[in-house]
C-alpha cells in the first residue's frame, strides 16, 4: 500500500488505484496511516533531491558566473545581472515550493475527492460507497469526498443525475449545486442543473425531497412533481409530470413536450455531443412535441425539417441549423 500511496502523492495514479487507495482509507485507522505516509514523502520530496538538486543547480551557477567575470569583465555586468535574477528566481522558486506542499498538506488532511465525468454524448453510470446508484447525463459531473457514506452523504452536481438512493434516516443525502440543493434520506429523483441552462429542475418520483437555498428548505416536494427554478428571476415553479418521461434520459430515450426549439437544439447536443449554431431568427416561442430513442442526429434534423423548414449542415461535432428563408 506504501507504494500506491506514493503513486498517488507524486500524481501518478489511475482513476482505479484512487478507488482502491480510497476504500482502503475507510477501513480501520488507515487514515492516519495514509497522513503518516505523506508526510514522510513531503520530508524526503524537500529534504532531499528537490532541495539537492537546488543547492547543486545554484552552486553550478555560481562557479560559472565566477568564472566568467574573472575571464572576462566586458560581460561581468551581463551575468551580474543574470545572477541577480537567477536568485530572485531561487527564491521564488523555493517559496512556490514550500507553498505547494503546505496547500497540499491542507488540502488532502480531510479532504480526498472521487470526482466522475460523463462526457457530451455519454451516459454513465455509477455506485455511490453508500450503495446509492447515480445515472449521470452527457456533459455531466459529480464530486463527492472520501468520508461520503460515514459522516455524510453530500454529493456536488453539475449537470443532470437520477439518484436512486440508500435509505439512511441517520444520514441525509444532499445534491449540491450552484443555485439550490436537494436534501432527501431515501428515494429517487431526477435534478436537471446544467451551468449554462436558465432553469434547475427537479423531479420527484418516489419519497420526499426537500429543497434548500441558504441552508433553508424553501420547497417540500412530493412524488410526480417537477419544480422548475428560474436563475433569472429567483422563483420556483412546481408542476404535476409524469416522471418516466422527465427521466426518459436514463432509458436511453430523449421526450420533448411542448418544448422551444432552441432548448432542444441545447439538449440534443449533450445527447449526440455535438456543438449546435442555431439560426437567431429560429428562436422564437414555438413548441415541438416529439420522441428520440435510436435516431441519429441527421434523422432527428430530418424529424425537425417536417415540423418546421430548416437547413442544416453537419460537420463532424459541428452542426449549422438555419433557415432557409432567409437562405
Amino acid at each position: 500500500m506504501k507504494e500506491l500511496i506514493r503513486k498517488y502523492l507524486s500524481a501518478r495514479a489511475d482513476r482505479q488505484d484512487q478507488s482502491r487507495l480510497l476504500d482502503w482509507m475507510r477501513q480501520g485507522n488507515n487514515q492516519k496511516a495514509f497522513n503518516d505516509e505523506k508526510r514522510v514523502w513531503e520530508q524526503e520530496a524537500l529534504g532531499s533531491d528537490m532541495l539537492l538538486a537546488t543547492q547543486y543547480s545554484w552552486s553550478k551557477i555560481q562557479k560559472q558566473l565566477l568564472l566568467q567575470s574573472q575571464s572576462d569583465l566586458k560581460t561581468k555586468s551581463l551575468y551580474l545581472t543574470w545572477f541577480k535574477y537567477a536568485s530572485v528566481i531561487f527564491l521564488l522558486l523555493s517559496i512556490g515550493i514550500t507553498s505547494y506542499f503546505v496547500a497540499f498538506d491542507n488540502n488532502q488532511r480531510n479532504d480526498f475527492y472521487t470526482e466522475v465525468l460523463a462526457s457530451h454524448g455519454q451516459k454513465t453510470q455509477i455506485m455511490l460507497p453508500d450503495s446509492s446508484v447515480v445515472q449521470l447525463n452527457g456533459g455531466t459531473k459529480i464530486r463527492y469526498n472520501n468520508s461520503f457514506g460515514a459522516d455524510n452523504r453530500m454529493v456536488e452536481l453539475e449537470g443532470e443525475a437520477f439518484f436512486d438512493v440508500r435509505k439512511n434516516s441517520h444520514i441525509a443525502f444532499i445534491v449540491y449545486t450552484r443555485e439550490l440543493d436537494v436534501k432527501v434520506y431515501g428515494t429517487s429523483f431526477n435534478v436537471n442543473a446544467y451551468p449554462d441552462d436558465q432553469t434547475v429542475e427537479v423531479g420527484l418520483k418516489q419519497g420526499s425531497v426537500g429543497i434548500e437555498q441558504y441552508d433553508k428548505e424553501v420547497l417540500r416536494m412530493e412524488p410526480g412533481q417537477l419544480a422548475v427554478f428560474n436563475k433569472d428571476n429567483n422563483q420556483f415553479k412546481v408542476l404535476n409530470e409524469d416522471m418516466n418521461m422527465v427521466s426518459a434520459w436514463t432509458n436511453n430515450e430523449l421526450v420533448f413536450e411542448e418544448k422551444p426549439f432552441n432548448l432542444i437544439c441545447k439538449y440534443l447536443e449533450r445527447w449526440y455531443g455535438v456543438d449546435i449554431a442555431l439560426a437567431n431568427d429560429l428562436i422564437d416561442n414555438e413548441k415541438y412535441t416529439f420522441k428520440v430513442k435510436t435516431e441519429s442526429l441527421h434523422e432527428v434534423l430530418e424529424l425537425i425539417n417536417v415540423l418546421r423548414p430548416i437547413n442544416y449542415e453537419i460537420d463532424g461535432e459541428r452542426v449549422k441549423i438555419m433557415n432557409p428563408k432567409t437562405l
